[in-house]
């Protein structure tokens, strides 16, 4: 029998505290750090969250903006939600 949806939820909720307890203790820095590389994953990893920031980014700024600027602005995003 599979798991179930709380428990997948459950072992994510634990898995992401141990992580936070871990990165408390480390330089704001190197958590940073850790944030901007957390982000630079989903950034690569996340499709159906990009597209919809893509799509985001170019309603509000694609007239004055070029695709290779929305690109850049989306990846900054991720990075940001990352240290967060």
């Amino acid at each position: 029998m599979g798991k179930t949806n709380s428990q997948i939820e459950s072992i994510a909720y634990y898995a992401v505290r141990g992580i936070a307890g871990i990165l408390r203790r480390l330089p704001v820095n190197a958590a940073l750090a850790f944030g901007r590389g957390v982000g630079w994953f989903m950034f690569y990893v996340d499709r159906r969250h990009k597209e919809l920031a893509y799509a985001n980014v170019t309603k509000a700024l694609g007239h004055e903006k070029s695709p290779r600027e929305i690109r850049a602005i989306v990846k900054k995003l991720y990075k940001n939600i990352g240290m967060n």
